[in-house]
């Protein structure tokens, strides 16, 4: 291409500090040194781990930045020597403006269930937090063939939108004066088999462990969260409970992501229903907005026409 090579300019939703607007400006992009590509984003799709670092981890050292990772887009040019990390290569007939969404929160959600907590057909699972991840997570759930699928959060207004992915239950912890682990042993004779917590919240994480039967219940770490130590009773472990943790899914992206693309473009996995909002990358602070505030599942953002 003839841009091969040299230095590029482009816009960029640039963090210069946090708790504030991101701000549009021309961004000067070096060419690709070793290991490294330039990629044209076409779509990136704001994620909560976007806010993450915007408003809760504020590392000092960490802006400015451009945010946004959850993207799909064209490989410009190439450094010497790309082989440890090539980019996913994926089926051209793919729509990057819904595909981007498995460059992150999707895959990260359905991939705990599946691969990480490995649901078995006939099980029983809860889901901790309905937002993309979590809603991702019931849709794995229901690809594995749980018969009973838990949705708990605290907003009501999500049940609909659970239900489109597999849930079968919904629980609000606000509904009750007692712990959510009881409830949900209530419900389920014991707890449940799986549990997965897509929230990042300390608190949230020992409840999730918590609800799971006793002697093979399997609770998986799923939310994003570096700011507080968990905690939990040792009896919780020694009664024969999992606690694992789960990072992308478990994918690997070069091979994991073109494979959930495939199942998308094979009507397997739903993505166009995740997709609440579609704005322009101008209104990237309208889509910040939005997800502070639980008025969406997924924002994406066009970025330039490919």
């Amino acid at each position: 291409m003839a841009t091969a090579g040299k230095v590029i300019k482009c816009k960029a939703a640039v963090a210069w500090e946090p708790n504030k607007p991101l701000v549009i400006e021309e961004i000067e992009v070096a060419p690709p040194q070793a290991n490294e590509v330039r990629i044209k984003i076409v779509a990136t799709a704001v994620c909560h781990s976007d806010l993450y670092h915007l408003f809760e981890e504020m590392p000092e050292d960490g802006f400015p930045a451009v945010l946004g990772h959850e993207a799909a887009g064209i490989v410009e040019s190439v450094g010497p020597g790309v082989t440890e990390f090539q980019p996913a290569k994926i089926d051209p007939a793919a729509p990057l403006d819904k595909v981007c969404l498995l460059g992150c929160g999707i895959c990260t959600g359905f991939g705990a269930a599946v691969n990480t907590a490995k649901v078995e057909p006939g099980s029983t699972c809860a889901v901790f937090g309905l937002g993309a991840v979590g809603l991702a997570a019931v849709m794995g759930c229901k690809s594995a063939g749980a018969k009973r699928i838990i949705a708990v959060d605290v907003n009501p207004d999500k049940f609909e939108k659970a239900k489109v992915f597999g849930a079968t239950d919904f629980v609000n912890p606000k509904d009750h004066n007692k712990p959510i682990s009881q409830v949900l042993a209530e419900m389920t004779n014991g707890g449940v088999d799986y549990s997965l917590e897509c929230v990042g919240n300390v608190a949230v994480m020992r409840s999730a462990l918590e609800s799971c039967v006793k002697g093979w219940g399997v609770s998986v770490l799923v939310g994003w969260t570096d700011m507080h130590d968990f905690a939990a009773r040792p009896i919780q472990l020694i009664s024969g409970r999992t606690w694992k943790g789960s990072l992308f899914g478990g994918f690997k992206g070069k091979d994991g992501v073109p494979e959930m693309v495939k199942a998308y473009l094979e009507k397997k996995v739903k993505l166009d229903e995740f997709i609440t909002h579609t704005m322009t990358l101008d209104q990237v602070n309208d889509a910040i907005d939005l997800m502070k505030h639980g008025k969406c599942v997924r924002t994406v953002l066009s970025v330039c026409s490919h």
